[in-house]
């Protein structure tokens, strides 16, 4: 059967088109397995899907976006901060020189399709 790996193929095109949609749906459907795992690919891909947000300038969306799914007591420690480093980001600017820039680094996507094919 061909069909993992031909979802897979298309949830890490996706990624490296900087769309965490089809990536986050697989990991709706794939809680209990990721839960079992205690993989926390499922809030890396909702941060990077917030800071996409962030740099397109969506400031509303992104405010949003991460009341309804970057609350730090259900995150991950490092996702948290990285959330927090986001809000940031939102707050200053996205032009800033902080190192807070970093998260905008376009190969997190290379790095969210790598994780995607480990989990």
């Amino acid at each position: 059967d061909e069909r993992p790996l031909t979802e897979c193929r298309r949830v890490t095109d996706a990624l490296l088109r900087q769309d965490a949609g089809p990536a986050l749906q697989w990991c709706e459907r794939e809680r209990h397995r990721l839960a079992k795992l205690r993989s926390p690919l499922k809030p890396q891909l909702r941060l990077q899907h917030f800071l996409a947000l962030v740099a397109a300038g969506a400031a509303v969306e992104a405010v949003e976006y991460a009341r309804r799914h970057l609350q730090p007591a259900g995150l991950p420690e490092a996702v948290a901060e990285e959330a927090r480093r986001g809000m940031a980001l939102l707050a200053l600017g996205t032009r800033t020189s902080l190192p807070h820039a970093s998260l905008l680094d376009p190969g997190r996507w290379r790095r969210a399709a790598d994780r995607f094919g480990r989990d």
